[in-house]
């Protein structure tokens, strides 16, 4: 069971009514000057030699006196013209093929302090502001790759970009969210989770609030092939496809962010150890659902083959975690 571990001064999102199915475009309106008259442009002075009035001579207009002539202010209406819809603004129902998919994939930074990274700060939102939409429907796995400039508090995300579910209802909106863990560092695993829910608005309060900020966006028609490569690539990698290796990259030399050097004598945890009575060994599962359990731990072993390493390049992802596990005893 996840636990919240929230800071005290750091309060999590509270979400509004899941924003409705989009069902057709957005109008945008852009409002253009009016463009002044030509003949308003052509004036000239009526007499280059008008005569200087008296003051107190009202004999003349004041068009006449100040020597020009002064036509009504003419109306003019702004012109009012409809801007197409992004595309992000469009319908994008969930597919199976990746040219199908047109929504953008969005690179956020985890902005508050009190997280080491940005996976646990994902934990207690799963425990808490989600937490229904996380134990109804929810699948984790591990990608093999990186984030394209990532640190420990990037955050990936993709709507109805995956459909991991097998049991019905088929969810009309997904969001998929991966991000580093705790060895963020070495920039080779991406922890995805998935969860059958629209959170657009969520994640729109999110930015909103200051919780996140937009890093940058890949789109599926970008003019650089290193832009099109990571919108490719993150899809591919919340589908649990192939990924092609668009995501390979050399070894990492950043470090632990909480490395620290040797325990010195007067750190109170110098001489900390776990004895055999620190242990416990209660478990709520009954034996035949622990052989099942292992039963389909060796089946998926067996279906991987002989020549399977699992430190090696024979995987891409593991699933680690699947609410629809527990239908399946």
């Amino acid at each position: 069971m996840l636990e919240a571990q929230t800071p005290a001064d750091m309060p999590l999102p509270t979400p509004k009514p899941s924003r409705p199915k989009a069902i057709g475009p957005t109008k945008r309106r852009k409002v253009t000057p009016a463009v002044v008259p030509e003949i308003l442009r052509k004036l000239r002075p009526a007499t280059a030699t008008t005569t200087h009035q008296s003051p107190y001579d009202d004999t003349l207009s004041a068009s006449t006196t100040l020597g020009y002539l002064q036509p009504q202010m003419a109306v003019c209406n702004p012109t009012v013209v409809e801007l197409p819809p992004t595309r992000d603004e469009l319908p994008q129902p969930i597919v199976s093929k990746y040219e199908d998919y047109k929504w953008s994939v969005y690179h956020y930074e985890l902005l508050p302090k009190g997280y080491d990274f940005a996976e646990r700060w994902l934990q207690a939102l799963f425990a808490t502001t989600l937490q229904s939409e996380y134990h109804d429907r929810h699948l984790s796995h591990v990608s093999q790759g990186f984030i394209k400039d990532g640190g420990r508090h990037s955050l990936l995300v993709l709507h109805n970009a995956a459909n991991p579910f097998k049991h019905e209802p088929t969810p009309d909106s997904t969001i998929t969210i991966g991000a580093y863990g705790y060895h963020w560092y070495r920039h080779n695993e991406i922890h995805w989770t998935t969860l059958a829910s629209d959170q657009r608005s969520l994640l729109a309060q999110c930015v909103q609030a200051g919780f996140l900020e937009e890093k940058h966006k890949w789109t599926f028609d970008a003019e650089k092939a290193t832009e099109k490569r990571f919108h490719r690539a993150y899809w591919l990698a919340a589908n649990r496809r192939d990924l092609k290796d668009l995501l390979n990259r050399g070894p990492s030399d950043d470090k632990p962010h909480d490395l620290s050097g040797d325990k010195s004598e007067e750190d109170p945890d110098k001489d900390f150890s776990i004895s055999e009575a620190d242990l416990t060994n209660e478990w709520h599962v009954t034996g035949s659902e622990a052989a099942a359990a292992w039963q389909r731990v060796q089946d998926e072993v067996d279906a991987l083959g002989d020549g399977f390493d699992a430190y090696g390049e024979g995987w891409q992802h593991v699933v680690t975690s699947n609410s629809e596990w527990s239908f399946s005893r």
